[in-house]
């Protein structure tokens, strides 16, 4: 019975997925920010608030504004910017075109009305930018969000000029961004980064709201689906870049990866070779089709693939484990041995490894009571795993403890026949 069956269980579940970048700006280098300001969006400060209250609260000539959020990096500690940002909106606003607000230190938002068109308010913020730079020699990053735009409410501005920033910060710490598609999906991977995934989907799918066609979003896309198990969902969002752009990579290999979730080898073997024939220099290319392959049976072909894999990533407990499992299957007990080993010694939770390093020391008739300590833990680990089991049982077989073997044996029995029960009824 092959090992690696349950792999969705297994939590190593690696979808591929491109950093955001801007697709307009290709020749130039973009360097994501230390400091995401967007963070501050998770857990709205009471300036924050009273910010966009005021926005809210604010009757306007004309019901259109800019809203603009900047963050200031002075060279020096203790210049202090609040001063000189009240003095520069004063210069720049008459009384009621606008308003500003420190956000925290050295952030700033500013809303401000009463322009012809979006050219001249462009020029007004560009005039603020640079009154302020060459006052006090310091880079200011701004991001900016119009309104109305699309069904963005006036609390929704000061947001979307906060995910303009850091798109902006992508390109330097004295760049300007208005609010766009791309500015949408760096925030959905930022969200994404800090593990909340239904929050990014929302995100992406906001993108692909102005940007339709947009690969890299409905990959991230179906990658959210993918991991909160929407995986026809997430199927589905693959197969819309394929269909756009049949050779992207990330996708053609996310697709594989959702059929070798749901048991489709064979459709997932077609998609990971196509991923392969383009790019055989991709760790998780090359492992997932070792592990389909061994899945298969195809052991020979398998371990080519996974082998690759270690080249391109030494400290892989998941291929280390399938290499030992290969060398277990051909009697190579020694390099069976020093697999698992490898394996526990980056995962010490890896029950496959341990019930696999104490199967090796079993056939080899030595370390016995070593091999029963990590069958044992194998077993805590993964308690329904009927082949765990059936290893401890033959451990305590040769330690002549017959009763605990029959219960092993039992156990691996009556799991086995449940699983072949709901696969007959499925």
């Amino acid at each position: 019975m092959n090992l690696m069956k349950n792999k969705f269980t297994s939590k190593e579940v690696d979808f591929l997925k491109k950093n955001s970048k801007d697709e307009s700006n290709k020749a130039l280098e973009v360097i994501p920010p230390e400091n995401y300001l967007s963070d501050i969006l998770q857990n709205e400060t009471n300036e924050i608030h009273s910010f966009k209250k005021r926005i809210q609260d604010t009757k306007l000539p004309e019901e259109k504004f800019i809203c603009v959020v900047f963050k200031v990096s002075s060279k020096k500690e203790k210049q202090n910017t609040d001063d000189l940002f009240e003095k520069t909106f004063h210069t720049v606003f008459e009384t009621g075109r606008g308003l500003w607000q420190r956000i925290d230190k050295g952030i700033y938002a500013l809303a401000f009305w009463d322009y012809n068109n979006k050219n001249e308010a462009k020029g007004i913020l560009k005039s603020i930018k640079e009154k302020m730079s060459s006052a006090m020699n310091i880079e200011i990053c701004v991001g900016a969000s119009w309104f109305p735009s699309e069904d963005y409410s006036k609390f929704d501005s000061f947001d979307n000029a906060v995910k303009a920033l850091d798109h902006a910060a992508f390109f330097g710490k004295d760049s300007t961004m208005f609010f766009d598609a791309i500015s949408i999906h760096i925030y959905g991977d930022r969200l994404y980064q800090l593990g909340h995934i239904e929050e990014a989907s929302i995100e992406y799918q906001k993108g692909l709201e102005q940007d339709k066609t947009n690969i890299t979003l409905t990959n991230s896309l179906g990658v959210c689906y993918g991991l909160i198990n929407m995986l026809d969902k997430a199927k589905d969002e693959f197969k819309k870049v394929l269909g756009i752009s049949s050779n992207e990579i990330m996708s053609i290999y996310n697709l594989g990866l959702v059929y070798d979730l749901t048991d489709g080898n064979e459709k997932a073997l077609k998609y990971l070779k196509k991923a392969n024939s383009i790019d055989n220099n991709i760790f998780e290319i090359e492992l997932l089709l070792g592990s389909v392959l061994y899945k298969k049976n195809e052991s020979k072909k398998a371990f080519f693939h996974i082998k690759k894999a270690l080249e391109l990533n030494s400290e892989s407990s998941h291929a280390l484990r399938i290499i030992g499992e290969i060398f277990l299957e051909q009697n190579k007990l020694s390099e069976a041995v020093s697999n698992f080993s490898k394996a526990i010694k980056i995962n010490p939770s890896d029950a496959i490894s341990l019930s696999g390093l104490a199967k090796a020391y079993e056939m080899q008739n030595k370390n016995v009571d070593i091999a029963l300590s990590f069958a044992k833990k194998s077993v805590r680990l993964d308690p329904d795993n009927p082949i765990f089991r059936t290893r401890l049982g033959q451990i305590y077989l040769k330690k002549e403890n017959h009763d605990l073997a029959k219960r092993e044996f039992d156990l691996a029995s009556a799991k086995t026949w449940r699983d072949q029960k709901k696969i007959k009824s499925a």
